[in-house]
């Protein structure tokens, strides 16, 4: 999913066991369509930076198997687990 380009790589994920994660990163590439499949966006990130865009404004992301991406100003930001349905929906594996 991240485009060799990507700078300012930030993550920030659960200290659980719990398999939550995002990550935004700076690019000004797309993602490779051959990982990551337009579609709805059916499931919302559990955690977020201060300058993440609201997820819940946004209707069409990219599937990228169990990850879920959406542009950002400057690049991508990204979070998992998605929905199994949000998968299916856009034919990704996973």
């Amino acid at each position: 999913m991240d485009p060799a380009d990507a700078a300012d790589i930030r993550t920030r994920t659960s200290t659980r066991k719990d398999p939550d994660a995002v990550v935004q990163f700076v690019s000004g590439s797309a993602l490779d369509p051959e990982l990551c499949t337009p579609g709805h966006r059916m499931s919302a990130a559990a955690w977020a930076f201060d300058d993440s865009p609201d997820v819940y404004a946004v209707t069409e992301a990219y599937v990228c198997g169990e990850w879920t991406a959406v542009a950002t100003d400057d690049g991508w930001f990204a979070w998992t687990p998605n929905s199994a349905a949000e998968r299916q929906a856009a034919g990704a594996a996973g």
